[in-house]
């Protein structure tokens, strides 16, 4: 797979985007914030701003097949396609879900579905996970209303055993049972 540079339109392989990072994603829970409207369509209608970014499904399988598992849908690029671009990307992401097990969290139909966290439990530790992004972009007034996660990223405090997370890149390996 390839991606497209958003101000260049140079296609860049997905193997070359990641290089960097693939020698990192060796933990049980590998994390990334994924900026980016996921979707396989190109017609969707883009906010007037610099910056905007769309992904393919397939970048993101391409993640997840090399090891990322837990993802951030909550920041700046969220509504870069508005509101057809999150429900684009909320559907693509519960499809992963489904097919890989990646988690995710921040975003979503709206904001009680944005905020909830994900909660699993893996080698005998209960785990959440929340999300929090910042939207740069003016919103509009979809129907339903559209709300990104106002929740933090961080260990839920009613669950017992579970690891505080940083945005960026975080692997983390799971103690020995």
């Amino acid at each position: 797979g390839a991606r497209m540079c958003a101000t260049c339109k140079k296609v860049t392989s997905w193997k070359k985007l990641t290089s960097g990072i693939r020698p990192l994603l060796d933990g049980d829970l590998n994390f990334g914030n994924i900026e980016t409207v996921v979707t396989d369509r190109p017609d969707l209608p883009r906010f007037d701003k610099a910056f905007v970014f769309q992904s393919h499904v397939a970048g993101i399988r391409y993640l997840i097949d090399h090891g990322m598992n837990l993802m951030s849908l909550a920041n700046n690029h969220t509504y870069d396609y508005g509101a057809e671009g999150v429900l684009e990307t909320l559907k693509h992401m519960k499809a992963l879900a489904r097919e890989t097990g990646v988690r995710w969290a921040g975003a979503g139909k709206n904001r009680e579905e944005a905020s909830r966290p994900v909660t699993w439990v893996e080698q005998g530790h209960v785990f959440a996970f929340a999300a929090i992004g910042i939207i740069m972009a003016p919103l509009v007034s979809p129907s339903p209303p559209l709300t990104p996660s106002l929740k933090y990223l961080s260990c839920l405090s009613k669950y017992q055993g579970c690891w505080p997370a940083i945005f960026g890149l975080l692997s983390a390996s799971l103690p020995s049972p």
